[in-house]
């Protein structure tokens, strides 16, 4: 795939990186049976910033929707697979997660850190998402996976917030899997 680049002086990522990563999505998505990548290995991909490089927004976008059609696939392959039950444990553990999370709210639930999560886009976030009659109601998962929140000097822990976003998403996935 080839992305658009920042101008010559400007940081994007290695585009060598980001082909290797896309030539192996590529192979994985075209057999499904192969074990190449997983869906966490997309999630956390990181590449080298390099003057010229693609243009990290379109990049960073494309690789969410590929996490998310792995993940997908991968929680639909453990259902079909006889793991059914398996998936159902998981999104149970998962939704008592966010329920605690949801009712401490974000100043309780996250650490503070600073350059951290703006708290009030946290906070914003966990308005949308609601456990009602035992099922997670919330934004679609790329949306989540794709929202940006601000930084703030006295925010609140990214890599924990992070998590927390993984967790629902993972938790939406299993619940649609689940029917």
């Amino acid at each position: 795939m080839d992305f658009p680049r920042t101008k010559p002086k400007v940081l994007g990522y290695d585009p060598e990186q980001v082909d290797v990563l896309l030539s192996r999505l590529q192979r994985q998505y075209e057999n499904p049976e192969l074990k190449l990548v997983t869906s966490a290995v997309v999630n956390v991909a990181k590449f080298d910033l390099v003057p010229g490089g693609y243009q990290i927004p379109v990049v960073d976008n494309a690789i969410a929707k590929l996490a998310e059609i792995f993940l997908e696939r991968e929680i639909a392959g453990m259902v079909k697979g006889g793991s059914r039950a398996k998936v159902a444990a998981e999104l149970a553990s998962n939704l008592k997660e966010i329920k605690v999370v949801l009712e401490n709210g974000p100043k309780k639930s996250f650490s503070k850190q600073k350059n951290g999560f703006r708290k009030r886009d946290v906070a914003l976030l966990l308005k949308r998402l609601e456990i009602k009659r035992g099922r997670l109601l919330a934004p679609d998962a790329l949306e989540l996976r794709t929202m940006g929140f601000r930084r703030s000097r006295s925010g609140l822990d990214r890599a924990e917030v992070d998590a927390f976003v993984n967790l629902v998403i993972r938790s939406l996935h299993c619940q649609k899997a689940l029917g």
